[in-house]
């Protein structure tokens, strides 16, 4: 029927929902300050995006309701970043690119939804890209993002030397048919 993985954004076949904690604890712990960064949670959330999955985020409230201040903050940049990137998460099918090295893959129809965790620096290249790619933008701005196509290679750069969203930054490329990655190319290499 489905699935509910707690601590995991491991995905199963049937449907599924990850049940992860904003710290280690389920409900509140006056003990316990080992927050999830807000980069992680973001992480999380996109792969269970990708993956076809729910995401249930518990933020341990106090007994009186209130929310624990590192939650507040955490939330509030995981909406803002929502606001900017929600296109890339929100009513998204399940991605048949794998995770890279820097990064995750969702997508919407024929748009491949780049979501770079780590910043590589001046280009990123997406290896086994099946589909022609006509265009590519920064989610979050609506900025272009220059790229090139070599074979099977999808080359963004030159990209700014910071990453120009935070937590993490997504690069939407509109392609020709349903993005696709071939099996054996299964890598983002931050270098072309």
């Amino acid at each position: 029927d489905f699935s509910t993985p707690e601590q995991s954004t491991a995905a199963t076949k049937n449907d599924w929902e990850s049940c992860m904690t904003v710290n280690d604890s389920w409900g509140y712990l006056a003990g316990d300050n080992n927050w999830k960064s807000a980069q992680q949670l973001v992480q999380n959330l996109v792969e269970c995006s990708r993956d076809g999955g729910n995401y249930l985020l518990d933020i341990g409230p106090r007994a009186d309701g209130s929310v624990p201040e590192p939650a507040i903050s955490r939330l509030n940049t995981i909406g803002g970043w929502l606001r900017r990137n929600g296109e890339a998460v929100y009513g998204t099918q399940r991605c048949r690119f794998p995770h890279g090295n820097i990064g995750v893959y969702t997508r919407r129809g024929n748009t491949l939804y780049t979501i770079v965790y780590f910043w590589p620096g001046n280009t990123m290249t997406v290896g086994g890209v099946r589909c022609k790619v006509l265009s590519a933008r920064f989610l979050a701005s609506g900025r272009p993002v220059q790229f090139e196509q070599r074979g099977s290679q999808l080359i963004f750069g030159p990209l700014p030397e910071k990453p120009p969203d935070e937590p993490v930054t997504v690069i939407a490329a509109e392609c020709d048919a349903e993005p696709v990655q071939d099996a054996l190319s299964s890598r983002a290499d931050p270098h072309p």
